[in-house]
């Protein structure tokens, strides 16, 4: 193959990489907020039951209702975040997967352009030899040919 298609499917590779990177850091962003929801889910729920025990002991009737209701809202918030959370981790995984895979994808392609080079390096250090063998090989018959005449 030659260098420059090379060089052309490197740079394709390179953007495809780029473009997968962008998109796993997209999803692990979502996953981060999605993350940030749950935790105040389960917060509101700890506080709430917080709220709850200090009504029992002030014998506070409104505020245990109020407790318990926003105990429930938390966990209904909960549940309601639970299959989100669970499919934006799949998707995360399979970002990640994806990107790494693009990854390899550019490293072999910057292998075979090593590869290329190494090649094409060798060949133009053997024809430069050949040169020079070349112009040594006729620099040195005419003193040959002379001797060999007397």
């Amino acid at each position: 193959m030659h260098i420059k298609a090379i060089q052309r499917l490197l740079r394709l590779r390179e953007l495809e990489e780029e473009q997968s990177r962008r998109r796993l850091e997209a999803a692990t962003r979502q996953l981060s907020q999605i993350e940030l929801a749950m935790e105040s889910a389960v917060q509101r729920q700890v506080q709430s039951r917080e709220n709850f025990l200090a009504a029992v002991t002030e014998n506070d009737v409104q505020r245990r209702v109020g407790s318990i209701l926003d105990m429930g809202q938390g966990v209904q918030h909960q549940r309601h975040i639970e299959p989100t959370l669970r499919a934006i981790e799949i998707e995360v995984v399979s970002q990640r997967a994806e990107f790494l895979s693009k990854r390899t994808y550019r490293q072999q392609v910057e292998t075979l352009i090593a590869n290329a080079r190494q090649r094409a390096d060798a060949d133009t250090t053997r024809r430069a030899q050949q040169m020079l063998d070349d112009w040594y090989g006729r620099r040195t018959r005419p003193k040959n040919a002379k001797a060999k005449l007397s």
